[in-house]
C-alpha cells in the first residue's frame, strides 16, 4: 500500500480545492466515506473516488495527471532544449522502446 501522493485528474483536483472552501478535511472524508457517489455540482469528479485516494490527496498531497497531449509536449519540449546529441538519441530510444510517436521529436 502506498503512502504517497496520488494523481488524480485536473478536475478532480479542481473540486477538492473548491470543497475545500465549503468543509473541513474531517467532514470531507465522513461525508465521501457514508454517500461515496452523492457529490454534486462541481465536486461531481470526486464521486467514485476511492476512500484511500480521497483521504491521501486531502492529507498528503497529490499530483495532477497529464493528459496525453501535455505528455507529448513535455516530452517535445526536453527534446527541443537537449544541446547534447546523446540525449535526443535517448530521449528517441525510449520513445521507441515504448511504441510512442511524438511529433517533432519521433514523427
Amino acid at each position: 500500500m502506498s503512502t504517497g501522493t496520488v494523481t488524480i485528474t485536473r478536475e478532480q483536483a479542481a473540486a477538492i480545492d473548491n470543497i475545500l472552501e465549503f468543509g473541513d478535511v474531517e467532514d470531507i472524508v465522513r461525508e465521501h466515506a457514508e454517500e461515496g457517489d452523492g457529490w454534486e455540482s462541481a465536486w461531481t469528479p470526486i464521486n467514485g473516488m476511492p476512500l484511500d485516494t480521497l483521504i491521501r490527496a486531502l492529507y498528503v498531497g497529490y499530483k495532477i495527471e497529464l493528459t496525453e497531449r501535455e505528455k507529448h509536449d513535455k516530452i517535445r519540449d526536453l527534446y527541443q532544449t537537449s544541446y547534447y546529441g546523446n540525449h535526443r538519441f535517448y530521449i528517441k530510444e525510449v520513445l521507441s522502446i515504448l511504441d510512442i510517436e511524438v511529433e517533432g521529436v519521433n514523427v
